[in-house]
């Protein structure tokens, strides 16, 4: 039992990670970057969005707005001031050296490389920009180094620089990522807040919908990086038996329950008005309540995903829709089952979550037991008078 709780709180840390993210109502509605799926992994079209929304003179509607917010939220994350000086011409430009984003006045600059589809770097990557906007007359504010990957740094061991220059750029460099649930990532201390002020329908639904796209990609990793870790968890010591007993045992789980919601409904004839509850393999199954000619049965069919109660009425040797929905119309519960194509002869009542709502299958099957002894006239001269 402890190495299945080891084994289990490994398995919520990433769970709780995930609802996190979920919480966040990231995947609602239609995506336009998730329509264009085997583009929104590339480096390319996130910073061709991120050179728009920065650029003052884009169609956004926003004029500066979002780049200021940007420059105070690199303000608010680096040790050093991020300020551009006097009456600021900006230009926004991609690919300008190679490098993804260059946000520059006359006399300074800010470098985004862009690393969020997680790219390696090439040598001497950062040092290489770095000095080559000084060479061309700008003071470097700020290197923002772009990440989806939460553990991704910059590689330093390619840098080609004597102390000084690396102080120079390690005191500019900003590891920023895209999420990291802080204050301090790209959506929370810049993105969010761009929604909060835009007020042009189109503009805040590009917005809405980069945000969750980010998020999105966020999940994908953070799945691939867990799978990982699970797979180093399980090479060591008996970690993989441990857990391969444990998957055993939950696919038992089901019939468990299945037995002892059996054995719920055996105890003081709770299965009335059926003659009987007993077992059809791992199947509950309520036998016999006869009215006049006609017999009812029910099956509860228990896993993990969907329970469901299975309803049907004989008449006398065959089975058909038209019987079991005058019992449920005469009983008020028609509403609450629906007719099962592929099995022919049975309304159908689907429970989802079983592992979190088995009380409230037991509850209804209670309902329905109750609405059938209740209503046993009406249901009597519902059948006699088809």
């Amino acid at each position: 039992m402890e190495k299945y709780e080891k084994l289990i709180d490994f398995m919520l840390q990433h769970g709780r990670k995930k609802s996190d993210l979920s919480d966040k109502d990231t995947f609602k509605g239609l995506n336009l970057f998730e329509i264009i799926s085997g583009k929104y992994h590339h480096e390319n079209l996130h910073s061709d969005v991120l050179r728009v929304l920065l650029s003052p003179n884009a169609n956004h509607k926003g004029e500066d707005k979002y780049l200021m917010l940007f420059i105070d939220f690199l303000n608010r994350i680096s040790t050093q001031s991020v300020q551009f000086s006097g009456e600021s011409n900006f230009q926004v430009v991609r690919e300008q050296g190679r490098r993804d984003i260059t946000i520059s006045t006359d006399t300074q600059a800010i470098v985004i490389e862009n690393k969020i589809n997680n790219a390696f770097d090439t040598t001497n990557q950062i040092p290489f920009y770095y000095k080559q906007v000084r060479d061309n007359g700008l003071e470097v504010l700020a290197i923002v180094y772009l990440t989806l990957d939460l553990g991704k740094e910059p590689d330093r061991s390619t840098w080609e620089v004597d102390e000084k220059e690396r102080r120079e750029i390690d005191n500019r460099l900003l590891s920023v990522r895209v999420y990291d649930g802080t204050p301090n990532d790209l959506i929370s201390g810049w993105l969010n807040k761009c929604i909060e002020v835009t007020t042009d329908c189109n503009t805040l639904s590009v917005l809405q919908q980069y945000k969750s796209i980010l998020l999105k990609m966020t999940q994908d990793l953070m799945d691939m990086e867990f799978m990982s870790q699970f797979k180093s968890y399980l090479e060591q010591g008996d970690n993989y038996e441990i857990a391969k007993s444990m998957q055993d045992n939950f696919k038992e789980l089901p019939k468990y329950m299945a037995l002892t919601f059996k054995d719920h409904f055996s105890k003081d004839n709770k299965y009335k008005p059926f003659n009987e509850i007993r077992m059809n393999g791992f199947v509950p199954f309520f036998n016999a309540y006869r009215i006049a000619e006609y017999s009812f049965n029910m099956d509860v069919n228990i896993d993990f995903d969907i329970s469901s109660v299975d309803f049907s009425v004989r008449v006398p040797e065959d089975y058909k829709k038209g019987e079991p929905e005058k019992v449920l119309e005469a009983i008020g519960m028609l509403s609450d089952f629906e007719w099962n194509e592929n099995a022919g002869r049975y309304f159908h009542y689907c429970k989802s979550t079983i592992l979190e709502n088995e009380k409230s299958l037991i509850d209804f099957t209670e309902k329905f037991l109750q609405k059938l002894k209740d209503n046993e006239t009406k249901i009597e001269l519902a059948l006699t008078t088809m």
